[in-house]
């Protein structure tokens, strides 16, 4: 049996009566070619198709970014799309849920939310990494949006501290045979 390479090509050879299964000419002359050219415009609708979706969307950043008033900085791919779909959250009445939504759609951005109306203050604390997310400006920014202007926003980030190294109890061989960059040793 000869089999074409290209995907549709194999599904077109279902079709196909059994005696083409054979068939040089058929397979390499018809099948093939008209598999590949199909292969190729199903993968171009797929791609126009990912552009309406933000988290899929690639060379149409920049007319979502434009849809929602956001200025063209130079950022990664997925920066951009933390960006614009922190905008698309950040619509609405200003809650903790709103806010935390928001906050969320940034990459590595799992938080808790409190507000402390004693002092009209709102605290973002940062629980999903250690350290200081990356694109933070933005989500700052983005949040800043959200939150009513009378209250001051507070972020909080986890960080390693020495007790925690000191609470796993290990001696120095131990340390010394994980072999551990200091990066490495932040998200242990």
């Amino acid at each position: 049996m000869i089999e074409p390479n290209s995907t549709r090509g194999k599904e077109m050879m279902t079709y196909a009566p059994n005696y083409y299964e054979n068939s040089r000419v058929y397979v390499k002359g018809v099948i093939e070619p008209q598999g590949k050219e199909f292969d190729e415009v199903n993968a171009a609708i797929m791609s126009v198709f990912d552009q309406f979706f933000v988290r899929r969307a690639t060379y149409m950043l920049d007319l979502w970014e434009q849809e929602y008033g956001l200025p063209l900085q130079a950022l990664t791919d997925n920066e951009r799309r933390d960006r614009i779909v922190g905008k698309i959250r950040g619509n609405g009445t200003a809650t903790i849920r709103l806010v935390k939504n928001t906050a969320e759609s940034y990459q590595n951005g799992e938080v808790s939310v409190m507000q402390d109306d004693d002092h009209s203050l709102v605290i973002i604390r940062f629980v999903g990494v250690m350290g200081i997310p990356s694109n933070m400006d933005d989500l700052q920014q983005v949040i800043r949006d959200i939150v009513p202007a009378h209250l001051d926003i507070t972020y909080e980030y986890t960080f390693l501290i020495w007790d925690d190294i000191d609470k796993l109890n290990w001696q120095w061989d131990t340390w010394d045979a994980k072999n551990l960059t200091w990066k490495e040793l932040e998200v242990l």
